[in-house]
């Protein structure tokens, strides 16, 4: 990805994208939230274990979790089934424990 001046990322998004951004404020506002996003593998959870997220604590926000099958199969979206907690996040009330791994999006509230 390639940085460029506020001024010119305007020109090419044309018209109206300076009404739409009261400044250096909103631009600040979106980089930071941005930053705040990561993407971890976890290993498989039974039910109430903690499928360890490094860097993950209770206040962080899980957006999406994908559970890898240990065979070929499909990808499944299992992120209903999980809440952040210190050190991870916990399993609910079903084991994910047939997933050889789970691709964990989530943002970090620090």
């Amino acid at each position: 990805m390639t940085l460029q001046s506020i001024s010119t990322a305007a020109k090419k998004a044309g018209p109206g994208f300076d009404d739409a951004l009261s400044g250096a404020a909103d631009i600040k506002s979106i980089l930071t939230e941005l930053q705040g996003h990561k993407i971890s593998m976890a290993s498989a959870a039974g039910t109430g274990d903690c499928a360890a997220v490094t860097g993950m604590t209770a206040s962080d926000t899980i957006k999406s979790v994908l559970k890898m099958p240990a065979t070929y199969g499909a990808i499944t979206d299992v992120t209903s089934n999980y809440t952040a907690c210190a050190g991870g996040m916990t399993c609910g009330a079903k084991a994910d424990s047939d997933a050889a791994a789970l691709i964990v999006f989530w943002v970090d509230a620090a």
